[in-house]
């Protein structure tokens, strides 16, 4: 074997994606990734689910440990994932975004052998579903807009593929209508006056780590009011703080945001 036909032959390899050979070896991938906290799976098992969900879908494992979130204890794929499952399966002829800003989003979907599909969502559709108030909708709305459109075209055209499947924007929204004035959904801020330093109880400090919501961390939050001691507060609020910025960068990454990007 030449120098040049060794050199191939290493590039091919390397571009092989990495493939366990058996159950074991798939498990021992799946505590990596958990314990790596690179991804969203907070345990080896849902790693495990989540790379075998992946795979069923036709993407790599580690596509599939980036594109699936855990929310409210269930996996959701991004906009972006569900996008390219679509491209992936054989039966998408394209996946167009037609237009996208502040104010609507639009793609246009054709399956073949059936008409292409349009689905828009807009502002309007974001304030009716109790949306537009979060943080991230007010920061990206042009992109939180086209992770909607993307999200329900996918799943409209393609039901078979993705069997239900939400992003974790929508999994996070309550199922129940929202009726009155609509409150922005934001986590609360613990109501701390105390400034001393005293350990925090570490039930408190474990369920604000095992919130899997935005929405989840705003409840808990409204909890811990009344029923976290007031000399405790001061130090949760630390913990708090954290996981809320730990949520809000992982529903950016939903939307295909990246949270460490420097503004220009």
């Amino acid at each position: 074997m030449n120098s040049t036909t060794a050199t191939t032959a290493i590039i091919a390899a390397s571009a092989a994606p990495i493939e366990p050979r058996d159950m074991a070896e798939l498990r021992a991938l799946a505590q990596d990734a958990a314990a790596s906290r690179f991804y969203g799976a907070a345990s080896p098992e849902q790693a495990l689910m989540l790379l075998v969900t992946g795979r069923d879908l036709g993407l790599s494992y580690s596509q599939a440990l980036r594109a699936f979130h855990v929310v409210q204890g269930k996996p959701v794929l991004s906009s972006a994932g569900m996008v390219a499952v679509c491209l992936r399966s054989g039966v998408c002829e394209y996946f167009r975004v037609v237009a996208s800003d502040d104010a609507s989003a639009a793609v246009e979907v054709k399956r073949r052998g059936d008409p292409a599909r349009r689905v828009t969502f807009t502002i309007d559709d974001a304030r009716r579903a109790g949306l537009a108030n979060r943080e991230t909708w007010k920061a990206y709305p042009s992109r939180m807009l086209l992770a909607r459109a993307q999200a329900f075209a996918a799943r409209e055209v393609f039901p078979d593929l993705l069997l239900g499947l939400y992003d974790p924007d929508e999994a996070a929204t309550p199922a129940a209508p929202v009726r009155g004035p609509v409150r922005p959904v934001e986590v609360a801020e613990l109501d701390v006056d105390v400034v001393d330093v005293v350990e925090a109880a570490p039930d408190y400090a474990a369920e604000i780590a095992a919130c899997d919501s935005l929405d989840a961390l705003r409840v808990l939050g409204e909890q811990l009011r009344t029923r976290c001691p007031a000399d405790q507060r001061a130090r949760l609020r630390s913990a708090f703080a954290t996981r809320r910025a730990e949520l809000e960068q992982d529903a950016m990454r939903a939307a295909g945001i990246n949270p460490d990007a420097e503004e220009p």
